[in-house]
Order: C-alpha cells, then sequence, then structure tokens
C-alpha cells in the first residue's frame, strides 16, 4: 500500500470517530434537554437553571410586570404567549450563544409563586460559564425587590 493511500484510510478512519462521538455527544444532549416534569413545568437538564421565589402580587399585576423585567434584562419576548409562563430569548453575541429564558409563574400563598429558567439556545454547548445561572439570578432579583420595597 502507498503511503498516500495509507494517510487517505486514516484520515477516514480518523473522520468516521470523530462523526461518531459528536453523535453519541448530540444524542445525549438532546435526552437530557427534552427531559420535562410530567405537568410540562421547568426543564430539568444540563446548563438549565432554575431560580424560584414568591411575589407579594395578584397575577394580573405580575404578567406584565415580568415581561418589563425581562425586556430590561435583554430578552427578547416570543410571539406566542400563554398564561401561566412568559418565555423569550436573548440573542448571540461574542461571549454567548444566546439563552432562552422562561418564567413559570402560578398563584400561591402570599401573591404569585415564579420559577425562572435559563438555559443555552445552542443544544451541543458543553459549558456555559455561568451565564444561565447569573441571568436566572438577574431576572429574579429584578422581580423581587419590586415587590418587597
Amino acid at each position: 500500500m502507498s503511503d498516500a493511500a495509507a494517510f487517505g484510510l486514516a484520515m477516514v478512519v480518523v473522520l468516521v470517530v470523530v462523526a461518531l462521538l459528536i453523535g453519541v455527544l448530540a444524542l445525549c444532549r438532546w435526552s437530557v434537554h427534552q427531559a420535562r416534569d410530567d405537568n410540562g413545568g421547568p426543564r430539568k437538564g444540563a446548563f438549565a437553571r432554575h431560580v424560584a421565589g414568591i411575589a407579594p402580587c395578584t397575577l394580573e399585576e405580575f404578567h406584565p410586570f415580568a415581561e418589563r423585567i425581562l425586556a430590561t434584562n435583554g430578552v427578547r419576548l416570543f410571539e406566542r404567549r400563554q398564561w401561566g409562563r412568559i418565555g423569550g430569548y436573548t440573542s448571540l453575541s461574542l461571549m454567548s450563544y444566546g439563552s432562552i429564558v422562561t418564567i413559570w409563574y402560578a398563584p400561591a400563598p402570599g401573591g404569585t409563586g415564579f420559577t425562572v429558567e435559563s438555559r443555552p439556545r445552542q443544544p451541543l454547548l458543553l459549558y456555559d460559564w455561568g451565564r444561565n445561572q447569573s441571568l436566572a439570578d438577574r431576572i429574579a432579583h429584578g422581580l423581587l425587590p419590586a415587590w418587597t420595597g
């Protein structure tokens, strides 16, 4: 076998192994991201970060205020709106592929209970450098002080 043929065969083997590894990683990340509560609540996946709290207000007061807090944190709201959930996304930047942010809310004793979820837009992300946790924290802290002060 000539050197060129051996090199070509080695390259084919390397490409097949890399493709298989990427496929396995993608399948693992996809299955983790598809996990949901039985009731359709927040995801329990890799890099999905959750912060919960109770805002002392009614549902009617909470919904428009939460939309304003999302907008001030650079989140563009989804077109399709649903009662009990507000969602949006951050745009692509040099530091991040962006995030998908969802606020799940429902009546709770003493006001409106909410859970802020932030997860990456890019499904094959291997590490998020804490960006989703900091975004979820900023949004939750933006929701709480307005009602407690």
